[in-house]
C-alpha cells in the first residue's frame, strides 16, 4: 500500500504567463524509495487560481482539476496578478485517508497583448504653447492595423 502514493516532498511547478493565459507544467511524482518496480496510479492535479483585479476592485477564485502534466488556464485578464496553488494526489490518497501534497503559492502576472501591430498616425502636427505644454494633432491612419 505504501508504494501506491508518491513521496511527500517539495514539488515545484513551472508557470509561464501570456496575455490571456497561464501555462502550467506540473512535476512528475516521485516514487517512494524501495518501490522502483511499481508504477504509480494516475496523478490528479487540483489547481486553485485566485486574482484581484485592482481596476475593477473585484476578486475572483476558481478551481480546476486535470490528469495531464501540462495545462493551460485560459480567458484571463491582461496585466492582472494571479495566485496559483496546486495539490497533487491520486486515487489512493482518499482510500488511505492521506492529505494531498500541497505546493507553494506562485504569483504570476499576465502580460499585455504582444502580437498587435499598430500603424502610425498621419499628418501629425505639434504646436508649442509654452515651454512645457504642447498641442498635438493627428489624423488616424488610412490602413488600420495591417
Amino acid at each position: 500500500m505504501r508504494c501506491l502514493t508518491p513521496e511527500k516532498e517539495d514539488y515545484n511547478f513551472d508557470v509561464a504567463a501570456g496575455s490571456y493565459n497561464i501555462d502550467v507544467k506540473f512535476p512528475e511524482p516521485v516514487v517512494k524509495s524501495g518501490c522502483k518496480k511499481y508504477n504509480l496510479p494516475t496523478t490528479i492535479y487540483n489547481i486553485s487560481v485566485s486574482c484581484l483585479d485592482y481596476n475593477l476592485n473585484k476578486s475572483e477564485k476558481f478551481n480546476m482539476q486535470t490528469f495531464e502534466r501540462f495545462y493551460t488556464i485560459w480567458n484571463l485578464i491582461p496585466f492582472t496578478e494571479y495566485k496559483l496553488k496546486y495539490t497533487l494526489s491520486n486515487f489512493y490518497f482518499d482510500q488511505l485517508s492521506i492529505n494531498p501534497i500541497n505546493s507553494y503559492v506562485i504569483i504570476k502576472q499576465t502580460s499585455w497583448v504582444k502580437f498587435y501591430k499598430f500603424n502610425a498616425p498621419e499628418n501629425v502636427s505639434v504646436l508649442a504653447l509654452t515651454p512645457t505644454i504642447a498641442a498635438v494633432h493627428w489624423m488616424p491612419p488610412k490602413k488600420v492595423n495591417t
